[in-house]
């Protein structure tokens, strides 16, 4: 088998990239059940030997193919967190941040089922498990080192643990998906409220009105 990097289970030859881009296309739209071996191979133009030297088998591609599409999601999601959090200048600034990350949290997102997905493909494989949570907690890290400052200059509580914050954030957000498959059984209202008092709570230790309200 084709040699991997040292922290996934993705292989880094240009041929593995193609089938898995294939295969991750397919999961994409048909899940873990539809991918087929076959229409991979063809979509990327190898033969199935190929994607045996660079996988193993099948199991190798999906499970290779799900950590990709965690790790392109925590990327776009992160850039977008470092962009807006540069603009961030005063406690006023960071609560706004926040408020617009959390309505945009309060739309039904496809990112946030492809999370959902992966991490139910964990189950019973141990070693995506364990690349999971690695790839998990250096996301809470990268994102944590952007809070460093505003906690620096007392607009985030001074005892709250970065990275743990971080991490109990994500799976909050990831949490949304109950209240995207309810439709009108759950209250997305309530949600939202309660995740509000709650993320400021711990964040700031208050708080603070909505925009408008004074």
């Amino acid at each position: 088998m084709a040699a991997k990097s040292s922290d996934t289970l993705i292989p880094t030859h240009p041929t593995a990239q193609r089938l898995l881009d294939a295969a991750m296309r397919s999961m994409d739209t048909d899940g873990e059940a539809g991918l087929r071996v076959d229409a991979v191979v063809a979509e990327a133009g190898v033969t199935i030997p190929v994607l045996y030297h660079h996988f193993g088998n099948r199991e190798g591609l999906v499970r290779a193919a799900h950590v990709a599409r965690l790790q392109r999601d925590l990327d776009s999601r992160i850039a977008e967190f470092a962009a807006v959090m540069a603009g961030v200048d005063d406690r006023e600034s960071l609560i706004t941040t926040f408020d617009n990350i959390l309505a945009a949290v309060a739309t039904v997102s496809d990112e946030r089922f492809v999370r959902v997905n992966v991490l139910g493909a964990t189950y019973g494989r141990p070693d995506l498990q364990a690349e999971v949570a690695a790839m998990q907690r250096r996301a809470w890290e990268r994102v944590a080192e952007h809070l460093v400052e505003p906690q620096r200059r007392g607009w985030v509580k001074a005892d709250l643990d970065l990275v743990e914050f971080v991490g109990w954030l994500f799976g909050m957000f990831v949490g949304r998906v109950l209240i995207d498959i309810q439709g009108p059984a759950m209250s997305p209202e309530a949600w939202d409220d309660y995740t509000r008092s709650a993320l400021y709570t711990v964040l700031l230790g208050e708080v603070p009105p909505r925009a408008g309200q004074g």
